[in-house]
């Protein structure tokens, strides 16, 4: 962007060189399937549940490039056609135990772990893909991890119940980094030379322990209820989130340069997840 008032203000009226876009007119519509099978026990009073779900999608629709950069000559800029081949797949094994506090037991809680592998070939997430000229077409695309591939993920939660019924529980979740997609410059910026690849953000331990996690939160909950007439109960009710206060970084810089020049800002992220919060409340 600009900074110069005058720079902008001579560019008021003015236009570029148009791009011409072409939409097929036998698209097909989306359509995604979608599987979830499980097994449950129990063992030695917890319930034991190993699920796999599944989801595939397809018939989504990605613009790709019809001509080279600024190939239509004098009137026109670029064409874009679309492609409607774009496919998805999303599979995820999970394993949870849970000891759920029943009768008189004072605690409970459960604890859940998810492999899971999303990848695409096309852009889902964006009708326009970074475009590599080794791939014309989408269905000339590799399958990639998707943007937003996060391969493992970890949620723990518990719950007990204090002397002058007080209530407190916590959550804990740990998960990898989420897959981004960034630019490959290092073979030129010519035709055959610029690259799209998924960049997988670096890992950071969690209270010392690992290099790993992408994402990390503690939110704890504290719980006090009171009888009021009538078997009526009130209860006062404190939550801190994101207790150790975790930098749950994103939206990272993956970028390679060109040969000969660096990129400052390689693998720094450029937003962020909420800090250290606490939210205070009754309930009725």
């Amino acid at each position: 962007f600009q900074s110069d008032p005058s720079t902008l203000n001579a560019l008021v009226g003015t236009t570029g060189v148009p791009e011409v876009f072409l939409v097929a007119n036998d698209l097909r519509p989306p359509r995604t399937t979608q599987t979830s099978v499980g097994v449950r026990q129990q063992v030695l009073g917890a319930r034991v549940t190993v699920s796999y779900n599944g989801v595939f999608g397809r018939n989504i629709t990605n613009y790709v490039r019809a001509s080279g950069f600024g190939g239509l000559g004098p009137n026109y800029l670029t064409a874009f056609v679309t492609d409607d081949r774009v496919r998805t797949r999303y599979n995820a094994l999970q394993v949870q135990v849970e000891r759920p506090p029943v009768g008189a037991s004072r605690f409970g809680g459960s604890l859940a772990y998810t492999l899971s592998r999303a990848e695409q070939q096309g852009n889902a997430g964006d009708i326009f893909w970074f475009f590599d000229d080794r791939f014309p077409t989408v269905g000339d695309l590799p399958w990639r991890p998707s943007q937003g591939d996060q391969r493992h993920a970890v949620v723990a939660n518990g719950l007990a119940r204090l002397p002058a019924d007080f209530l407190v529980s916590a959550i804990v979740t740990l998960a990898s980094p989420v897959t981004v997609y960034a630019s490959d410059l290092s073979q030129g910026t010519g035709p055959f030379q610029q690259r799209s690849y998924p960049y997988l953000p670096p890992g950071r331990p969690f209270l010392g322990i690992g290099r790993v996690f992408g994402t990390q939160s503690v939110d704890v909950r504290a719980q006090k209820d009171v009888r009021a007439v009538g078997g009526q109960r009130v209860g006062l009710v404190v939550d801190l989130f994101n207790a150790f206060n975790a930098r749950n970084f994103g939206c990272f810089n993956g970028d390679i340069p060109a040969a000969g020049a660096t990129n400052a800002n390689f693998g720094r992220p450029f937003c962020a997840g909420p800090g250290r919060r606490v939210q205070i409340g009754l309930q009725y």
